[in-house]
């Protein structure tokens, strides 16, 4: 997982934060979008230790998060072609 806050200029908002969560399984994404699963337990921690650390403030509530699928296995009708 890649964490990445910027600051910005005083008087402006904040950069957003993007947790990036790299390429994941097809199942585990419809299960973040439910709320459900890994990858949910994943971003947990990694906003608590974002808020441990200052990055965001307690009550901060926008999150952006970055998954990309992972693409499904072709299968080849092996030893007969491909």
């Amino acid at each position: 997982m890649e964490n990445k806050a910027n600051t910005s200029a005083a008087g402006r908002a904040p950069d957003p934060v993007l947790i990036d969560l790299g390429r994941q399984k097809s199942k585990k994404v419809k299960q973040l979008r439910k709320g459900d699963g890994p990858l949910v337990d994943d971003l947990h921690a990694v906003i608590d230790e974002l808020r441990e650390n200052g990055t965001i403030d307690a009550g901060a509530q926008p999150v952006i998060v970055v998954v990309e699928r992972k693409r499904k296995r072709k299968r080849k009708d092996w030893p007969f072609g491909g």
